[in-house]
């Protein structure tokens, strides 16, 4: 501001600073509809205390709702319509006055609540001259009560008015449920129910819309057949009580109050039980079965109503004596001389049907199972992988099953052993780069007073943390064994194992192996071939390999569909390229013809490499050898395609026939 007089003199005075408004008063909120609600107030202001505007936040009520701006408005509005709301929401609204000064406090509505969802139809069910009537808050968002109305008829009359015959107090859980004793209803007419939900947080009271109509409760009437008998088409074993289950199918809502259960064998007389009760199952004693015979079951039962349902269709199982099977070796307290065990056992069964399955254990002398073995068919011995310890006893355990499924009782016999374990070997390992085979140096000394001579030894590899393969079997004690096919980059562990004629077993100590010669970056990659995998060529480990791994899929399209459905299945899928230059080349890398050669040989074929992180040892199937001559340089390639594992297939196999496994020794070289 500035004045000017004749003398020309200015003055400016400074602007008078302003305070934030005041607090807005009178907040209040009103309905008209669940999306429309008016947010009113009153506010003053001053030159001291001036209004830009006024901001309006909601709260909505919910769990971990938070407030947030649902508008601002100018400095002269005094009411808003908020539009955005909905129903089954609790709401409040807050409002503050706003200017350059800063804020006034907030201001806050009362709660409201719009009107609650349509309520769950509600379940009715008979009892002891009432009607219960079950009454379900759902997903209301707020407190509810629930109000419950009656409408009965007379059989093959109309229906009479609704009418209010209880109204609930507050329900404050979700899904929480409370049931309604209607007392006293006349048991000559049909009964229905509705309810509907009505708010009792806010203000004004709202109500939600009435649920659909429950199930009519009939006037008192003998309920319908019992249905799902249990059990019904098995077989059974005749020798053990049975249990029997049966739904109760109540006409008029009435538990069940009595029953009656009737069986027969072979279309026989009728044994009927008789029992008041409103159990809907119940124990049979094994008398009621006959081995080899089908036993007929049905069930009928009462309500309230005098007289009974119909009877149930009939259930039928057929009873089974249960088999036997009688170990005949080995025998009772029978002393083993070799380091393994084979049980054979007999078969028997009353209704002459082939064994179907069997089931083995070897267990030590406390009961601890050792070893499980199982098949299907009439096989009647098993041999068992577990090697035995010399001076110990065990015990092993069978029992079969029928051609009706039924299972034995296990039965067992205890047996020793006492027999001479043959020398422990000894190994030492050399690693050849110019093959990518490790050479085993194999040493068995002479057995001592207490021990007995090695017949011959096997060789048991692992890599790393994986299981052993045998990969050496019938070698003569004192051999010297080559492994062509260690891997170039993880530990590889071997162990030799003696086998007596016993036969009894003993193991050197596990030797690892390192490639540690081969460098990664100047190192080789090798393809093994051929029998015992001895025919190998290799080439630097720069080559150019790439490899592609995945899952067999198939997509398939379907009528009413947009869009392919995938189908994968079980089979992996994993295929390498091998791109290298041939020439010129160093000494010991492989030639054209070498390529040439190989890929005549038929799978498997040994790939191996020392690639990051771990290197790659896989079997696989070697495509077409792809060759090209440019001058002097020249470069060839070819695909190769993982196959099936051998050495695992082979020592699966071993194991499976009973083959003495390297695992399971009975004692270990110091």
């Amino acid at each position: 501001m500035s004045a000017t007089g004749n003398n020309g003199i200015s003055i400016t005075v400074p602007a008078r600073p302003i305070l934030t408004p005041n607090a807005p008063t009178g907040v209040n909120r009103s309905r008209s509809s669940d999306a429309r609600h008016g947010i009113s107030w009153s506010a003053t202001w001053s030159d001291a205390r001036p209004l830009s505007r006024f901001r309006i936040q909601r709260h909505d009520g919910l769990r971990n709702s938070t407030w947030r701006t649902v508008t601002t408005v100018p400095s002269r509005s005094r009411s808003w319509t908020d539009t955005s709301t909905r129903q089954n929401t609790r709401y409040r609204w807050r409002v503050r006055a706003e200017n350059g000064a800063g804020n006034s406090d907030w201001v806050y509505t009362p709660f409201i609540s719009t009107t609650p969802p349509g309520a769950i139809t509600p379940l009715v069910r008979h009892q002891n001259g009432d009607n219960l009537v079950t009454v379900n808050r759902g997903g209301t968002n707020f407190n509810v009560r629930a109000i419950v109305q009656h409408q009965s008829a007379a059989v093959g009359g109309s229906w009479s008015g609704w009418s209010t015959i209880h109204t609930t107090s507050s329900i404050t859980a979700k899904n929480a449920t409370v049931t309604v004793r209607h007392v006293g209803v006349d048991s000559t007419r049909r009964h229905r129910y509705r309810t509907r939900y009505e708010n009792v947080t806010d203000s004004p009271t709202l109500q939600g819309e009435w649920s659909s109509v429950s199930s009519s409760i009939e006037l008192l009437a003998r309920p319908n057949a019992p249905t799902g008998i249990r059990p019904d088409g098995q077989t059974l074993d005749a020798s053990r009580d049975f249990p029997v289950s049966w739904q109760h199918n109540s006409v008029d809502g009435t538990d069940q109050t009595r029953r009656q259960l009737r069986t027969r064998v072979g279309g026989g007389t009728w044994d009927v039980d008789d029992e008041e009760n409103g159990s809907t199952s119940t124990v049979l004693d094994s008398g009621r079965l006959e081995g080899g015979q089908q036993t007929e079951i049905q069930v009928r039962t009462w309500g309230e109503f005098p007289d009974a349902s119909d009877w149930s269709a009939i259930a039928t199982v057929y009873a089974s004596e249960r088999p036997e099977a009688t170990i005949t070796t080995p025998e009772e307290r029978e002393l083993l001389t070799g380091s393994s065990v084979t049980v054979a056992w007999s078969y028997f069964d009353a209704e002459e049907t082939n064994q179907a399955a069997w089931e083995a254990t070897l267990y030590d002398a406390f009961d601890s199972p050792l070893e499980f073995r199982s098949g299907s068919g009439t096989t009647a011995a098993a041999t068992f992988l577990e090697q035995l310890d010399d001076d110990t006893t065990y015990q092993v355990g069978v029992r079969v099953r029928d051609g009706d499924r039924l299972w034995s009782d296990e039965v067992r016999t205890t047996f020793s052993t006492e027999f001479a374990l043959p020398p422990a070997p000894s190994v030492s390992t050399f690693f050849d780069p110019e093959t990518g085979a490790v050479v085993l140096h194999i040493g068995v000394s002479a057995p001592d007073e207490e021990e007995v001579e090695a017949d011959h030894v096997q060789v048991w590899r692992g890599i790393d943390s994986d299981r052993e393969v045998l990969i050496g079997e019938r070698l003569a004690p004192g051999a010297s064994f080559t492994d062509y096919l260690p891997h170039l980059v993880k530990p590889n562990y071997y162990r030799v194992v003696s086998v007596s004629t016993l036969p009894s077993v003993r193991s050197s100590v596990s030797t690892p192996v390192q490639a540690e010669e081969i460098d990664r970056e100047e190192g080789w990659l090798y393809f093994n071939a051929g029998t015992g995998f001895e025919r190998v060529i290799r080439v630097r480990a720069d080559a150019d390999v790439q490899v592609t791994q995945g899952r067999e899929k198939a997509m398939r399209t379907f009528t009413g569909r947009t869009r392919p459905v995938e189908f994968s299945g079980e089979h992996e899928t994993w295929q390498g390229s091998l791109s290298v230059k041939l020439s010129p080349s160093e000494p010991g890398h492989a030639t054209r013809d070498d390529f040439a050669e190989i890929v005549q040989l038929p799978a498997p074929i040994c790939y191996r490499d020392v690639t990051e992180p771990s290197g790659q040892r896989v079997f696989v199937s070697l495509g077409d050898f792809d060759h090209s001559q440019q001058g002097i340089e020249s470069t060839g390639s070819i695909p190769f395609t993982r196959v099936e594992d051998p050495e695992i297939k082979h020592t699966d196999a071993a194991l499976a026939t009973g083959q003495l496994p390297g695992g399971g020794d009975s004692g270990e070289g110091e």
